[in-house]
């Protein structure tokens, strides 16, 4: 049996995550990833540069970014009390500009040097995630770079044994995201990263998951 859930649900979920700091298997609050500091150690002191952050989360990525010296837009459709709070006693945080938005109802204005958005694309509908690819491509300056961390092949187990679905998810399968990379980004250097991803389940069972994937890491620059 499929269950769908609404949107509002995962909305919901991050909320208590994040606010609460409970740890889960995604490790929302861990550090940045090796790739992401890669892209980082290609710019200096830069002082002026833009950067987008889609789906901000805990707010490690958008911080990095500000205290390099770029001027952050962190998006994200949870409650930003926490990050806000957070940002008090964190060098750098006047480079941060929040907005609480739905990244399904989020247009990027201006242009940018760095765009990030990890783990969230998957929860967008298909069709909004290549319009923001399509806009976001056309917004990045020469020598900017896309970090890109999307979730594809998604399957996810109830309690009692039901397939869930999240409401008007993308549901990329790796082939067609793969497809569409080389699309949107045919003039860009791309590297691109394929990973089996699993989330265990609450029986101790050793092969027992919840959640199953592919995470598909895109590291993109306009050369």
């Amino acid at each position: 049996m499929r269950i769908i859930r609404p949107q509002s649900s995962v909305k919901s979920f991050y909320d208590h995550v994040l606010k609460n700091q409970i740890p889960i298997e995604e490790n929302l609050t861990g550090c940045i990833t090796p790739d992401f500091q890669r892209i980082l150690d290609t710019y200096e002191s830069e002082i002026g540069l833009r950067a987008i952050d889609l789906g901000y989360g805990y707010g490690n990525y958008s911080i990095a970014l500000a205290q390099k010296g770029f001027k952050v837009t962190a998006v994200d459709y949870v409650a930003p009390d926490y990050f806000k709070e957070r940002l008090q006693s964190t060098a750098g945080k006047e480079n941060i500009t929040i907005i609480e938005r739905d990244l399904n109802l989020f247009e990027p204005k201006g242009e940018y040097d760095v765009v990030v958005c990890k783990d969230v694309f998957h929860f967008l509908r298909r069709s909004k995630v290549e319009e923001l690819l399509n806009v976001l491509i056309e917004k990045t300056n020469k020598k900017g770079w896309h970090y890109i961390v999307i979730f594809t092949d998604i399957w996810r187990k109830s309690n009692d044994g039901n397939e869930i679905v999240i409401e008007n998810e993308a549901r990329f399968t790796s082939d067609y995201l793969v497809d569409l990379v080389n699309y949107f980004y045919r003039n860009w250097k791309v590297n691109l990263k394929i990973e089996e991803y699993r989330e265990k389940d609450r029986s101790g069972k050793e092969d027992s998951f919840y959640f199953k994937a592919n995470r598909v890491t895109i590291m993109a620059n306009n050369i």
